[in-house]
């Protein structure tokens, strides 16, 4: 009876996160609601307030959870070593994976970034700080090697992050809007061409002579 009970429990917390990332990712924070995150649930409001202390504590522990993953995914590519090259293709591959993963990634992301970070704690913040300090030993071990230039960390990690969250929230769009859009490569959109666009991009712009150009402090000289 006790482990029906637990079983119960487990299904209607998963249930209630379910339907959270979903009303998340279409209203945001401000615009979601308990009664209609509940509802979509199936489950009482008393309910959701059993396994979670407020909305804002739900939607903390999807954003905490999200980018957790993120920053185990990310690790596993640094701890895999090879070339730094490598390493930064499967940094940005482990960020486009999640955001394939997790359709509600990319909006509830984008819309708490429009909101200024309001809800981002110190428990969000240390995951993000995770993938920043993956970030940074790759880059350091390709400039150590030779392979890449100075470019700034967050503006690499911008440079990622932007384009494959704008495709992964722009796709309905263009799919919808896709016979209006002028023939040949233009009407082409696909997910896995922003992927390949932003892996050749980033390269590109961490190249030594790439970095060089771009930095006002060598243009100078």
């Amino acid at each position: 009876m006790v482990s029906k009970l637990r079983r119960d429990a487990a299904a209607s917390r998963a249930r209630l996160r379910a339907a959270a990332e979903r009303e998340f990712a279409a209203r945001g924070f401000a615009g979601a609601t308990v009664d209609r995150i509940a509802a979509r649930a199936g489950v009482t409001k008393a309910m959701l307030y059993y396994h979670f202390d407020s909305k804002a504590a739900l939607y903390r522990e999807i954003l905490r959870d999200t980018f957790g993953a993120v920053a185990d995914r990310v690790a596993e590519v640094r701890a895999a070593a090879g070339p730094p090259e490598v390493q930064v293709r499967g940094f940005i591959r482990a960020i486009n994976d999640t955001a394939m993963a997790q359709p509600h990634f990319p909006p509830i992301w984008l819309r708490e970034l429009a909101d200024g970070g309001r809800h981002i704690d110190d428990s969000i913040a240390g995951q993000l700080v995770r993938v920043l300090g993956t970030l940074a030993a790759i880059l350091g071990d390709g400039r150590q090697a030779g392979v890449f230039g100075p470019t700034p960390l967050l503006t690499t990690q911008l440079g990622v992050v932007g384009p494959l969250l704008l495709a992964a929230v722009a796709e309905p769009i263009y799919e919808r809007n896709r016979s209006k859009l002028p023939p040949g490569p233009a009407a082409a959109f696909s997910r896995h061409a922003v992927l390949d666009h932003v892996e050749r991009a980033t390269l590109a712009m961490l190249a030594p002579t790439a970095s060089a150009t771009t930095d006002p402090a060598r243009r100078t000289r």
